[in-house]
C-alpha cells in the first residue's frame, strides 16, 4: 500500500533546500548534484536527508540520514611574496624568498603544487605536499638542478591545491629577481640580464618594444642604486654585440674589428650615459 515518498535536503543553517518525490515505491538509490530545483546551487555546509511515505493506510514513516558536507566551491587561495625584488646573491639580504600561502577552504585539502617557471616558460623548480600547506614556503632562489635564477627576469608561480571531495583550485603571482651583487675575491660583479638594444644600433631611447623599453629602464634604475650603496668601487660597463659572419672566418674577423667593436664600446656609452643622468659619477665609469 505504499503510495509515494518523499526525499528533502536540509542545510544545518539555512533549512530546507532541495525536495525530490514520487509516487508509489521510492528508488534504492538517489543521487543529488547539489543543486536546487531551478539549478541554482546550494549552499556549501553540513545537510542532512529526511525520507518520508506515504502509506493507503494513514502510516507515514520517516528516517534521516546522518550530517554530510557538500561542497562544490574550490578552495580560495592567495599568495604573498616578499621580498620585491627577491635578490639570492648570498649577500645576507633578502636572500632567501618567503611565499605566504593563506587557504579558506571548508574541506580537508588533499594536495598541492606550487610551480615557479623560468622568465619563457620552462620549469624551474616545484614544491608539492599533501594535507594544507605551511603557512610560509622559502626558497633559495635555486633550480631544482641547482641552477640560479637570471638577475632583473620576472619568474611566474603557481600553485595548484585540491580538496578531499575533487574540487580545485589555482592561484598565481610573479616573483621579480633583482639585480644580483655577487662577490667574485675583491671584485663584485653585477649579473643582470640583457640590456636590448634595436638592432646594430646604440641607441637606448629606440627601442620600439615597449615591455624590453620598460625592463632597461627599470634595470638601469636599480643599478644606479646600487652603485650608489657600493659608492666605493669603481664600475667597468661591457658592451656586446652578436657577429653574424661566423661561418666566414675573415668576414667574421673584418666585422669584429669595423662593426661589431664600434657597436659594443657605442652602447656600453650609451648605458653610462644613462647612469650619469642618474647621478652616478662619471669618474667612478
Amino acid at each position: 500500500g505504499l503510495q509515494s515518498w518523499q526525499v528533502r535536503q536540509h542545510h544545518a543553517e539555512r533549512g530546507l533546500q532541495r525536495t525530490f518525490e514520487g509516487e508509489g515505491a521510492p528508488p534504492e538509490r538517489l543521487a543529488w548534484d547539489g543543486r536546487r530545483a531551478g539549478g541554482r546551487r546550494a549552499p556549501d555546509g553540513v545537510y542532512t536527508s529526511d525520507v518520508g511515505l506515504s502509506y493507503a493506510k494513514g502510516n507515514e514513516p520517516t528516517a534521516t540520514t546522518s550530517s554530510f558536507r557538500l561542497d562544490v566551491t574550490p578552495p580560495r587561495i592567495s599568495l604573498d611574496i616578499s621580498p620585491r625584488p627577491f635578490s639570492p646573491d648570498n649577500d645576507g639580504l633578502d636572500d632567501e624568498l618567503q611565499i605566504g600561502v593563506t587557504v579558506d577552504e571548508m574541506s580537508p585539502i588533499e594536495a598541492w603544487n606550487l610551480q615557479i617557471v623560468d622568465p619563457v616558460g620552462n620549469p624551474f623548480t616545484e614544491f608539492t605536499g599533501r594535507g594544507t600547506p605551511r603557512p610560509t614556503i622559502t626558497w633559495n632562489g635555486l633550480s631544482r638542478d641547482g641552477e640560479l635564477v637570471q638577475a632583473a627576469e620576472d619568474y611566474p608561480v603557481a600553485m595548484a591545491m585540491r580538496d578531499d571531495l575533487g574540487n580545485e583550485a589555482v592561484a598565481s603571482g610573479v616573483i621579480p629577481v633583482d639585480v644580483l651583487v655577487i662577490q667574485e675575491g675583491d671584485k663584485l660583479m653585477i649579473r643582470i640580464s640583457s640590456i636590448t638594444f634595436p638592432g646594430n644600433s646604440a641607441d637606448l631611447d629606440a627601442v620600439a618594444d615597449i615591455a624590453a623599453d620598460e625592463k632597461n629602464r627599470r634595470t638601469i634604475d636599480r643599478l644606479s642604486e646600487i652603485f650608489t650603496k657600493y659608492s666605493r668601487y669603481t664600475i667597468r660597463i661591457e658592451g656586446h654585440a652578436n657577429n653574424l659572419s661566423f661561418a666566414n672566418p675573415l668576414a667574421a674577423a673584418n666585422e669584429q674589428v669595423e662593426e661589431l667593436i664600434p657597436l659594443s664600446t657605442a652602447r656600453a656609452d650609451a648605458v653610462k650615459e644613462a647612469l650619469v643622468r642618474l647621478g652616478i659619477g662619471e669618474p667612478r665609469l
